[in-house]
């Protein structure tokens, strides 16, 4: 089996892969860092494809398949994926297999595509990214006001959530310093049972995950109170206190 893996930070979910299994792997990025999107598109005011998706499904279109490894595959797109750290897992024997015994035979005539602007821009930042395309293509005031206010919307938004999160983060620890240490580096997750619960009590108290990509984006903090020691009791009950209504 060969898996290509679009996601923010789509390494961590590979992290564990034996490499005596039948599964050959690659990920958009590494465990700690988002993933791209690319080629904003003015007609339908929105971005059309992920960076590393885009470098492997434009590889595969332009090379001869029967003739091109999976680990040559990955080598060309990881140098084009030059915004995150592509990353491969599993059997590395199967890299070795040509790209054709798993996506299929195909006309050996290379495509050639025009070259155009990528225009990346890291996954979560997509809503605002297009904001600012769509501001500048106004011609007025009156087109221009809508956007601002979605804009600064949104911001405020981003700032409530992290002034919150630091809010939990400081009834927690019971020190106000330590926000800037447990914000720091994301930890690799250990202590699922504390996460879990945590990220459960967040969703349903102060932001619904499924709906806020922006409060998805400061669970790694809870993730580090957790792997720092603290009980999922205490950051639960935290939670409660700051996001009660």
């Amino acid at each position: 089996m060969v898996l290509y893996i679009e996601a923010c930070e789509s390494g961590s979910m590979l992290k564990d892969l034996p490499d005596d299994v039948s599964v050959f792997a690659t990920t958009a990025s590494n465990a700690k860092e988002s993933s791209y999107a690319c080629y904003y598109d003015k007609k339908r005011q929105t971005y059309l494809g992920d960076l590393y998706s885009v470098n492997w499904m434009e590889d595969s279109d332009k090379e001869i398949l029967s003739s091109e490894s999976l680990e040559k595959q990955y080598d060309i797109v990881k140098q084009k994926t030059n915004r995150s750290h592509v990353q491969q897992f599993g059997n590395m024997k199967i890299a070795n297999e040509f790209v054709a015994d798993f996506q299929g035979k195909k006309a050996s005539v290379p495509i050639t595509y025009p070259e155009v602007p990528m225009d990346a821009v890291p996954s979560p930042d997509v809503p605002l990214a297009i904001l600012h395309h769509r501001l500048t293509e106004t011609k007025t005031e009156e087109e221009r006001k809508p956007i601002i206010e979605e804009m600064m919307g949104i911001y405020d938004m981003i700032e409530e959530i992290r002034d919150k999160v630091k809010r939990i983060t400081e009834l927690v620890t019971k020190n106000k310093e330590m926000f800037t240490l447990i914000s720091g580096k994301t930890k690799l997750i250990t202590n699922y049972d504390c996460y879990e619960e945590v990220a459960t009590q967040f969703s349903k108290s102060c932001y619904k995950l499924s709906h806020n990509l922006y409060a998805m984006r400061q669970l790694y903090i809870f993730v580090n109170l957790c792997e720092s020691g603290y009980t999922a009791s205490n950051i639960a009950e935290s939670i409660l206190k700051v996001c009660k209504k």
